[in-house]
């Protein structure tokens, strides 16, 4: 993320770290950065240009899709801490989506806040989340 301007409190953001990410939610701006906290695990801060770290870590901040922006075989990047997978838009509900999970998966289901539904999620980290850009620009823009 180029800078913290455009978030707002209240909004879904993703941490991003060199093989994993987090799902958390903007709590306060500071003359610092914006501090985003993150369920079990407490509150994050974020310097002005969205770079913070965790024990060390580097980590960079992201907005997360507008789900309401989502269309059918739209492809999307879905991530459970230091898991990831991808998959194409299947169906948009009123309630969320469903997602057509590559290769040969089966079909994952979120709600309109890009959360997985109970049973859509990995022992160790949880739920599954729909992150904020294919893989490409993951790549590109992760830190090292």
């Amino acid at each position: 993320m180029d800078t913290t301007k455009t978030l707002v409190v209240g909004q879904n953001v993703s941490l991003v770290g060199a093989a994993w990410s987090l799902r958390g939610k903007v709590v306060r701006f500071t003359p610092e950065g914006v501090e985003v906290y993150v369920k079990k695990l407490g509150t994050y801060l974020f310097d002005n240009e969205g770079r913070g770290s965790d024990e060390g870590c580097p980590l960079v901040l992201k907005a997360v899709i507008d789900m309401k922006t989502l269309v059918v075989g739209q492809n999307v990047s879905m991530s459970s801490g230091c898991y990831r997978q991808f998959g194409k838009v299947a169906k948009v509900t009123p309630e969320g989506v469903e997602v057509q999970v590559h290769p040969g998966g089966g079909i994952a289901r979120f709600d309109n806040e890009g959360e997985g539904r109970p049973g859509n999620s990995t022992f160790e980290c949880g739920l599954w989340y729909i992150d904020t850009e294919p893989l490409s620009l993951w790549r590109q823009q992760s830190p090292a």
